[in-house]
């Protein structure tokens, strides 16, 4: 069970995330830390990292090291996004930290961040609508993804830069300044999208999100949302108050409450530009999908062997692949579960569809007993007794609201033990059709 860390270091803060990845694909937290820290202020006034600036990078970057270690770490890995990146001197400040701490610093360009992003979203959704449009807003940058054409857009309207260049959006914000920066987004933004291109929903990450998901809540849906017809009257609230004024009244930091006016006039851009219904906010992003990435990693340097899988084992697997991807909402795991699901589908397949498979699945767990256990001996259970799921058959969870719905092709007859099964794994109710 491998310990493995992520860093996002930002343009309004620096994260860190130390968590213990099991081969089932379940997560335990070690730590998790928050260093208020804004880079951009820096970047974006003058261009560059200044000499205090730095000097806190490396006591956070010190401590982050202190932390690597007492954890027993074995596999991390640190990005910088724009704060860095668009500094002049950012790769003489990762070289001063790496010197200093130790602690290995990369800067990740906006491609990298964005297909990383599109990586966490995914997986936490097992998911996403072919027309939805996929939104990282960082303290930076604003990084948007279609998903209908695979265009990926990176654009200079972060909530911190913004803030250096516009720096009355802190305080009290005249209608007439509104009217100016509204102006401002929209032009960055392009020309507005034809309603009938337009997307359905809007899928986001980001601290500014999450926190305009708590003011302004989309009832009815499972995971959270925001509710957009309500931004403008949220907007016309928060230009009339002071940082500490919006901090006292909706419980906010103070290095959120002087951005948050300005992440809610960007998202309100964007959803007049593509046209938005809600936008759902699972609460993953960067960090998670680098977690991912190292948990895969450190299960195949493990060690682990694979069975060799028959011609059966092999339509059994990919069948369980299908199923246990389209219910990622629901049971969290990560991806080292498919090995797994390998080896327990070469076994079933060798023994017959009729094994005992959920009392014989468990024996390739640590934790034998464990969730992850239940949800992997159903996932498997349904798929090596219901033979209309083929490998190729699109699979889909309806996610957005509850009753939750399994579009799994199964014949009427065979629902209820199928819902049955899901319900005594997961701990929720789930429809199939």
């Amino acid at each position: 069970m491998p310990v493995i860390a992520a860093v996002d270091a930002g343009s309004n803060a620096i994260r860190l995330s130390i968590v213990r990845a099991e081969a089932s694909g379940a997560t335990a937290p070690v730590d998790q830390r928050r260093y208020a820290l804004r880079l951009g202020a820096s970047t974006y006034a003058r261009g560059t990292i200044e000499a205090h600036m730095i000097a806190r990078l490396l006591v956070i970057f010190s401590d982050i090291a202190t932390r690597l270690c007492r954890a027993g770490v074995e596999r991390y890995r640190a990005v910088a996004t724009a704060g860095l990146r668009d500094a002049a001197n950012g790769t003489t400040v990762v070289r001063t930290i790496r010197k200093t701490t130790g602690v290995r610093l990369e800067i990740i360009d906006g491609a990298q961040e964005s297909n990383l992003v599109h990586q966490a979203l995914a997986a936490a959704l097992g998911s996403v609508p072919q027309g939805a449009l996929l939104m990282d807003m960082g303290g930076g940058s604003l990084e948007l993804i279609s998903c209908a054409t695979g265009r990926a857009l990176s654009l200079p309207l972060g909530t911190v830069r913004l803030l250096q260049t516009h720096p009355y959006l802190g305080g009290v914000v005249p209608a007439k300044e509104l009217g100016k920066i509204r102006r401002t987004i929209a032009h960055a933004l392009g020309p507005r999208r034809r309603a009938s291109a337009g997307h359905i929903v809007g899928i986001g990450t980001g601290g500014n999100l999450d926190a305009l998901a708590r003011l302004l809540p989309l009832r009815g849906y499972v995971l959270p949302a925001i509710q957009l017809n309500r931004l403008p009257a949220l907007i016309r609230t928060l230009a009339t108050l002071n940082a500490r004024e919006r901090a006292a009244r909706f419980g906010l930091r103070s290095d959120r409450a002087d951005i948050v006016l300005t992440a809610a006039l960007v998202l309100e851009a964007v959803a007049a530009h593509f046209h938005l219904t809600a936008l759902v906010v699972p609460g993953t992003g960067l960090r998670q999908a680098l977690l991912q990435n190292l948990a895969t990693q450190a299960h195949a340097a493990s060690g682990v062997r694979l069975r060799p899988l028959s011609a059966s084992g092999r339509r059994l697997y990919a069948r369980s692949q299908s199923l246990f991807a389209a219910l990622t909402p629901l049971h969290n795991l990560w991806p080292p579960a498919a090995h797994v699901l390998s080896n327990a589908a070469a076994d079933l397949a060798q023994k017959g569809p009729q094994a005992p498979l959920a009392a014989d699945a468990p024996v390739h767990f640590s934790r034998p007993h464990s969730r992850a256990a239940a949800v992997l001996a159903a996932v498997l259970a349904i798929c090596a007794q219901t033979r209309q799921i083929r490998p190729r058959t699109p699979l889909r969870l309806d996610w957005l609201k509850r009753p939750f719905v399994l579009h799994l092709g199964v014949p009427a007859g065979e629902r209820a033990w199928v819902e049955r099964l899901l319900r005594s794994s997961l701990g929720v109710r789930v429809e199939v059709r």
